[in-house]
């Protein structure tokens, strides 16, 4: 076999290996599910294993001198740094799993500069990524697509511009990480297509990265935006450096031309204006907030912990402590990657990164000015992808997902790999251990984790399935085997709570309700913010007897969230239980004050002193539940006194983007007005448009029910009102409708988590009066289809949830 079909198969074998990395990175190990999951963790550490085993082995083999690069100290530096601030941390064990990350991805960046200066070409590894970008722009495409035929859907093209923008993730479970994603690509893609010779690729290029800025808009991440151009800003520099004598003499020819200069002016402002307009536009999706009060969070710790800060991966929890979660958002890192690192491993940790984003900056600079031609045009766009990961990271904090740092080493890999070796001779066994002893290292941590995390996993799944004590067995083994894990003991209570308790909260198994506090108790110790935990453990005090600790921990739920619905009522449940009316009558009133539609009720009819709450908290709100502000008053007055067409003409006025309240009212107004399609179009939109929640949608989807029912259509009635009825039975400590988004597992820990997050005895799954109409009304429905025991079922939960 010749030389060159020798190098060719070698080539196409790096190739490989290296599109297939990339895209497991991409699509599954460097995604949020590739934390969260079980299996993925399991592919993940065997993989790491087997690769660095592979290159260790290849490196002792060659006798490969250490791959030493200019930015080797500062990035030993940022790991000290972050193992002492583990080593202070509030909580050591969940800080420990951060830093054997960081690790790995030091590991992973002296991978890419050994092989590179091995011979492996360095745009093989620019172009995996992009190989793996394919199917992130394909599904992203898809994601756009499904959402604006929905829309077309709804309106049909006579009105083709929605009343709602939308955030796509592109299959990469979170639009910030899409984002980020392509910020880091778009400059490179921009300087390929510039390298490009054929005019075939040069399109092929061109059409990819206009595909990355259209999903890069519509992931309408006002991060990702300024990162993209910032990295496209920097590019254009870099190249208009190089390129200034070509651009003086074209600025030159078009000054002398008057009409040229004022149509390019004209043009110019056009394509600002129009750009300005579809970026204010997408910029009012609901999820977009301000990011000071997060900021302020980081600030606190600094002040507080300045040496060593809080400890890395739990500004979550700090959070938490500062703000009513829930059912106010989670928000487990600072959105600022500086202040994050400066709160959770304090000046020691800022210290080592401004030392190592300056090495990095000098190292790109040095590399680029040293380079020529296509190599100069490839080394602007990673370093230009780099300045807009930087200035995304002042706004958000990507690095929270494996496949941006993966991403960010391999890029500086590349970058650092063109230096010269500082130590070409070096062959001695004392500079390969480093490599040998943290890989060693990372694989183990890994390793171990996974030990404990197997029966939790197991035990997740089998509590999500209602097997209650085998999931209750799983979470328990789990706990015993990393025992400073919180949240394994707190799952753990959970399970053995459900498996202990009735659906009334009453004691089924005293063996069980034991092992549950015991749980609870070590988890709250390990991680006392979040309320919710304080709530399940008062209930299960109060069902043991206890008293005393039952009214502490409720009062500490209450205390830790004080916009909770739930833990107010379910306070003033326990405080009339034990004879305290007065304490009874203020957390009734608050809850009613957060949850206004539970002034219906049966829950707070079912007693006097409930009855009496309910009457007072009337008196001060007269008007009751109103969904949407201020402006939608009259037209839900309107409509309550069957007045359609003013409270149409209210709905219409304050409709506006991503607003779904007037649409709902205007689909109730031309409901009761018998105009059945123009109430299908108003509601439907209502559900379309982002931004409704909780007992909102629900409305909507009884509104639905009843039209389709009106017009004969059983079938999608009763898809509607189950579905509305299934928001409410599904409500968890966060809202209505959150059963799924476990929050507090998947961003505080890491870890899968069981869907439900209440125990029976918390009051939160309350059947208002049009969710009871509604039941009454699926019967019905049932009944028209010939379905009797079903519509059975529905009367008795309809009798089951307002008795009277």
């Amino acid at each position: 076999m010749s030389a060159a079909s020798l190098d060719r198969r070698q080539y196409l074998l790096r190739e490989a290996i290296l599109f297939l990395a990339a895209s497991y990175v991409v699509l599954l190990g460097g995604t949020f599910n590739g934390l969260i999951l079980y299996r993925l963790n399991l592919i993940s550490t065997t993989l790491i294993a087997l690769a660095g085993g592979l290159w260790l082995a290849w490196r002792w083999r060659r006798r490969r001198p250490f791959p030493a690069t200019r930015i080797d100290a500062p990035l030993a530096a940022m790991l000290l740094a972050y193992g002492l601030a583990s080593a202070a941390s509030v909580d050591p064990r969940r800080s420990a799993g951060l830093v054997v990350l960081m690790a790995l991805y030091a590991l992973i960046y002296s991978l890419v500069v050994d092989l590179a200066r091995a011979g492996w070409p360095s745009e093989l590894f620019v172009k995996a990524f992009f190989f793996a970008s394919l199917f992130v722009i394909f599904f992203g495409v898809w994601e756009l697509q499904r959402w604006y035929a929905g829309w077309i859907g709804i309106a049909g093209w006579g009105n083709p511009l929605p009343p709602a923008t939308v955030r796509i993730s592109a299959l990469l479970t979170h639009s910030n990480l899409a984002a980020t994603f392509f910020v880091l690509l778009l400059p490179n893609g921009l300087a390929l297509a510039l390298n490009a010779t054929r005019a075939g690729k040069r399109l092929a290029w061109s059409a990819w990265c206009a595909a990355a800025v259209v999903l890069v808009f519509f992931t309408s991440s006002r991060s990702g935006w300024l990162g993209a151009a910032a990295g496209v800003a920097t590019l254009t520099a870099l190249l208009a450096f190089d390129s200034r004598a070509a651009l003086s003499k074209g600025w030159r020819r078009l000054v002398r031309s008057p009409f040229a200069l004022v149509g390019v002016g004209l043009l110019a402002v056009l394509v600002l204006a129009g750009a300005a307009w579809a970026v204010y536009w997408q910029a009012q999706h609901p999820t977009h907030a301000g990011r000071d009060y997060i900021w302020s969070v980081a600030a606190g710790l600094v002040a507080r912990r300045p040496l060593f800060g809080n400890g890395p991966f739990t500004f979550g929890t700090e959070f938490i402590r500062v703000y009513s979660v829930p059912p106010d958002v989670l928000l487990a890192h600072a959105h600022n990657l500086y202040l994050n690192v400066l709160a959770e491993s304090g000046l020691l940790g800022g210290l080592a990164l401004t030392w190592l984003l300056a090495a990095c900056a000098s190292l790109a600079w040095r590399r680029w000015r040293a380079a020529q031609g296509e190599e100069r045009r490839r080394l602007a766009g990673l370093a230009a992808a780099l300045v807009g990961l930087a200035v995304n990271s002042v706004f958000e904090t990507p690095q929270m997902f494996p496949a941006i740092n993966v991403l960010t080493v391999t890029w500086l890999g590349v970058i650092a790999a063109g230096e010269t070796a500082r130590r070409p001779n070096q062959h001695r066994l004392a500079w390969q251990a480093p490599l040998g002893l943290g890989w060693l290292l990372v694989v183990g941590a890994l390793a171990w984790s996974l030990g404990a995390y197997a029966p939790f996993s197991d035990g997740v799944l089998a509590a999500n399935l209602g097997e209650w004590r085998a999931g209750a067995r799983g979470l328990q083994l789990a706990a015993e085997r990393d025992t400073r894990v919180a949240f394994y003991w707190l799952q753990a209570g959970y399970a053995h709570g459900r498996a202990g308790l009735d659906a009334n909260g009453a004691v089924i198994d005293q063996a069980e309700l034991r092992a549950a506090l015991a749980a609870y108790m070590r988890g709250v110790a390990l991680e006392p913010e979040y309320s919710t935990n304080w709530a399940n453990l008062g209930v299960l005090r109060w069902a043991g007897g206890d008293l005393p600790g039952a009214r502490a921990a409720l009062e500490q739920a209450v205390a830790g969230a004080p916009t909770n619905a739930a833990f107010q009522a379910t306070a003033g449940l326990f405080f009339e239980d034990t004879g305290e009316y007065e304490p009874a009558r203020l957390a009734y009133a608050t809850a009613l004050d957060l949850r206004p539609e539970w002034a219906t009720a049966y829950f707070f009819r079912e007693t006097p002193l409930r009855q009496a709450a309910t009457a007072a908290w009337r008196g001060r709100h007269p008007d009751g539940w109103l969904p949407g502000g201020a402006d939608l008053t009259s037209g839900w007055k309107a409509l309550r006194a069957g007045r359609y067409a003013e409270a149409s003409e209210v709905f219409a006025r304050a409709a506006n983007v991503n607003r779904p309240e007037p649409f709902l009212g205007a689909g109730l107004a031309a409901l009761g007005a018998g105009r059945y399609a123009e109430a299908d179009k108003a509601l439907r939109t209502a559900r379309f448009v982002p931004g409704a929640a909780g007992s909102t949608v629900v409305l909507t989807y009884f509104g639905l029910g009843r039209s389709a029912a009106a017009q004969g259509r059983p079938a999608d009635a009763i898809e509607a009102y189950e579905a509305g009825l299934a928001l409410i039975a599904g409500a968890t400590s966060e809202g209505v409708g959150r059963t799924g988004a476990a929050g507090y597992g998947w961003f505080v820990f890491n870890r899968a988590s069981i869907e439900p997050d209440l125990l029976p005895g918390v009051v939160a799954r309350l059947y208002f009066e049009e969710a009871v109409a509604a039941m009454v009304a699926a019967g019905d429905q049932y009944l028209a289809l010939g379905a009797a025991d079903r519509a059975q079922e529905w009367y008795c939960q309809a009798l089951g949830a307002a008795p009277d």
